[in-house]
């Protein structure tokens, strides 16, 4: 019967964690696997924020996991699992290889010139760098003509990677004149 192992042990209450007081055994669940300290009225806000890593072998925090996923392991075994074997094949392809190598910049870039985001989307960074080898992607960079407005398609200028340097520096040197100078220049020559 369901009541004879708590009477057989003996047990008539029992010391719950979070109410900190003894509570009648029947208070208690018998099939809290989680912690069979903590009494029915605690275990729904258990159930809510603790889910199970077959990796870790522990239950952890939700926010662990990713949203809205079924999956039974958690961010940083998921990464360990099947995150570095994506980067890996991505990194072999030169498109994909530019492709990040761009973003990352730009993502860079944007944290230099006080903007919230790239403003570029990666079919948009496709559309503009279409008429660049896949294998010259990873040496070029991608700057905004007006560094007070975020990146767009009419905002933006394909540049080596040494003279985005030579761009950012000026920027950084508070030079505004001189950096609107070079990017207007290298617009043009870009247009023409």
């Amino acid at each position: 019967m369901l009541g004879e192992s708590d009477t057989e042990s003996g047990e008539k209450a029992r010391y719950c964690k979070k109410c900190l007081d003894y509570l009648p055994i029947a208070e208690f669940s018998a099939t809290n696997t989680i912690n069979p300290n903590i009494c029915k009225n605690h275990e729904d806000f258990l159930a809510k924020t603790t889910r199970w890593c077959k990796t870790c072998n522990d239950f952890i925090s939700v926010s662990l996991f990713r949203k809205g996923g079924g999956d039974f392991i958690c961010k940083k075994h998921m990464y360990e699992q099947m995150g570095r074997k994506y980067r890996a094949k991505q990194l072999t392809d030169p498109m994909k290889a530019g492709m990040l190598t761009i973003r990352n910049i730009c993502s860079k870039d944007s944290k230099t010139f006080k903007q919230v985001s790239i403003g570029l989307t990666s079919d948009e960074i496709r559309k503009i760098t279409m008429h660049v080898n896949a294998e010259d992607l990873a040496t070029i960079a991608l700057l905004p003509v007006d560094p007070t407005r975020q990146m767009s398609l009419d905002n933006v200028i394909v540049v080596h990677r040494k003279k985005r340097d030579k761009m950012i520096k000026v920027f950084k040197e508070n030079d505004q004149e001189k950096y609107a100078e070079m990017a207007n220049k290298e617009k043009l020559r870009q247009s023409a």
